[in-house]
């Protein structure tokens, strides 16, 4: 047993008992009993083998170990070496510094293992905004607690997730945090964080997403901020999709600050397709080109807020099944213009253009860059129809209808307001036939003379129409589209008047005669 201070003597008297029973002296009992007393004190004061005192002050071992101990079973009892090296639940591995749980060779500084539903809680019980925190740090010094400044791309902490293979374990996905730049001293730590996954058939993990200390991300690349602050590629034709979960359908917002231009943009020399229903629609080429790439593709929708040089605006509408294309000018007293050009160039080429101005609208062809005209074609199904010539001229195709008309050409009414072109050839003409009428017809006219109901100061002489007509004399009549009389062929009715000569000739000749 261990003692706790008795002070014990085996004096009979002054002497010990030896000396005494050598000099003939006895055991006196005054003394024998003041001998039990300072016993009793002592192992009084000692700590009994069952447990029935308690120390007073620390015991020192003086560098020896309690052997033989139980294992602890209740708070207050000793835990054993045992206890804490055979992971029941704890290894302590004393040699690699590890600490595992419910394993007996732990791999790592902390290794957790369980077979129930396992999951490790960090809470914080303060009255401030401050939440738990999990805290991974590296430093470059070789000892602990030593501060060495890390380096550029040194991996400050890794969170790895593991599933098992049937005899060990493979990484499925990693989180990265790693240094991203050059570290200064104090208040300089560049970071980034790295995504991996695991691809099918593999057991090594591959770069997905990146985000840059200068707060770029990179889905599929490893260097995002080349060409914007969030880039996805690393595979062919990478997609981003935004699914809506109900009718609303997916909006993609692109807003910029105050003045700022929003972009859209392509790399070098690649053009921009735009698909509907996975269908290329619409093509806008490096060089600025649109196209169009469905057979009957329209425009519609309302444009009429854009502008285009800060100079027209372009608006198309629909009413009644009617499409328009409408040129607004984007001011007032300005000119709206539609131009054709027969080459990539607008200062070197030809042209024909469509403008108008608050007095005019004007059609006309030219070279640009040259300052000269062209002449104006109208063509129709694949042949020109009338030309319009540099000094004004009209020109119209040999085709063009005859109507006899001693004008150059006429304006044929009853046929759609067609200008024909006015011949005599025989080439032209069909059916043709002795004229019958003459002096009897021509006695029933009645020559007049009147003025315009659009100017009363000239007089003209003529025939009303309405008349002709009456008289019977319906080819020289030009009747409008509701079948009525309104113009008459002058020129052909020479015919009329030279028939009446003829007549009379013949009668001068047989009066003669007789």
């Amino acid at each position: 047993m261990a003692w706790s201070g008795g002070t014990f003597t085996r004096a009979n008297g002054v002497t010990e008992w030896q000396d005494d029973a050598a000099l003939g002296v006895g055991i006196e009992a005054g003394l024998h009993d003041a001998q039990d007393n300072d016993l009793a004190t002592g192992i009084n004061t000692c700590l009994t083998k069952d447990g029935q005192n308690t120390p007073t002050a620390n015991l020192p071992m003086g560098g020896f170990k309690h052997t033989g101990a139980a294992a602890a079973t209740a708070n207050g009892q000793y835990i054993t070496y045992d206890q804490v090296n055979d992971a029941s639940p704890i290894k302590i591995d004393f040699a690699n510094d590890r600490l595992g749980l419910n394993t007996s060779a732990p791999a790592f500084t902390l290794d957790v293992n369980s077979t129930n539903n396992l999951g490790e809680a960090i809470a914080r019980f303060d009255n401030s905004s401050g939440g738990a925190g999990l805290f991974f740090r590296k430093s470059r010094g070789a000892a602990i607690g030593t501060n060495t400044i890390v380096s550029a791309s040194d991996t400050i902490g890794t969170i790895n997730f593991q599933g098992a293979n049937g005899t060990g374990f493979d990484t499925a996905a990693q989180i990265y945090a790693f240094v991203d730049g050059t570290p200064g001293a104090a208040t300089d730590m560049p970071g980034g964080l790295i995504f991996t996954t695991t691809p099918d058939a593999s057991a090594t993990p591959a770069e997905r997403m990146r985000i840059t200390s200068a707060g770029n991300v990179g889905i599929g690349r490893n260097n995002p901020g080349t060409y914007g602050n969030v880039e996805v590629g690393g595979v062919a034709n990478p997609t981003l999709a935004l699914l809506s979960s109900s009718g609303s359908g997916a909006i993609l917002l692109l807003q910029a600050v105050g003045t700022s231009e929003t972009r859209i943009n392509t790399n070098t020399n690649h053009p921009l397709v735009f698909y509907t229903n996975n269908t290329s629609r619409m093509t806008l080429t490096a060089a600025g080109s649109l196209t169009f790439n469905t057979a009957g593709a329209t425009i519609g929708g309302d444009l009429s807020n854009a502008t285009v040089n800060d100079r027209n605006a372009i608006m198309t509408s629909t009413a009644n099944g009617d499409t328009y294309l409408d040129l607004i000018p984007n001011g007032t007293g300005v000119i709206s213009s539609v131009s054709c050009y027969n080459n990539s160039s607008r200062t070197n080429g030809s042209y024909t253009g469509l403008a108008i101005n608050n007095t005019a609208s004007i059609l006309t062809a030219g070279r640009s860059g040259t300052g000269t005209y062209l002449p104006l074609n109208i063509y129709v199904s694949g042949s020109q129809s009338m030309g319009f010539n540099t000094d004004g001229t009209v020109q119209l195709n040999s085709n063009i209808g005859t109507t006899g008309s001693a004008a150059n050409v006429y304006v044929d009414i009853a046929d759609n307001y067609k200008l024909k072109r006015s011949t005599s050839s025989l080439q032209y003409k069909d059916n043709i036939a002795n004229y019958t009428k003459g002096l009897t017809e021509l006695l029933t006219l009645r020559p007049v003379t009147f003025t315009s109901k659009d100017d009363y100061t000239k007089f003209y002489a003529g025939f009303i129409a309405e008349e002709v007509d009456a008289a019977g004399l319906t080819e020289f009549v030009v009747y409008d589209t509701n079948g009525l009389p309104d113009a008459l062929n002058y020129a052909n009715m020479t015919s009329l008047l030279v028939k009446a000569v003829q007549e009379l000739e013949a009668r001068v000749a047989t009066l003669e005669g007789a």
